[in-house]
């Protein structure tokens, strides 16, 4: 299964693991067009964090910490993904 167009919207919280966003898709069906908006996650004890990121691809908007390093997309403008509550 192909996972696209998923949004990450205003997440604020901690991670007790260095990695507090973790992408790890499959290879011959990457997760694409993930948007990820103002985000913000810190360690537990206040150490480093980061993300990891394997065939998946990312776009940001706003705040996002950890950063992300997945590619980002690479033809025009990022749509904006509204949530569905």
């Amino acid at each position: 299964m192909e996972v696209s167009w998923v949004c990450y919207k205003n997440i604020s919280g901690t991670s007790a693991t260095k990695e507090a966003i973790k992408l790890a898709c499959n290879n011959i069906a990457p997760c694409k067009n993930l948007q990820f908006e103002n985000i913000e996650l810190l360690h537990v004890n206040k150490k480093r964090i980061n993300s990891f990121c394997e065939n998946a691809q990312a776009f940001t908007r706003g705040t996002v910490i950890p950063s992300i390093d997945c590619p980002e997309l690479s033809i025009g403008t990022p749509p904006v993904l509204h949530s569905i509550l």
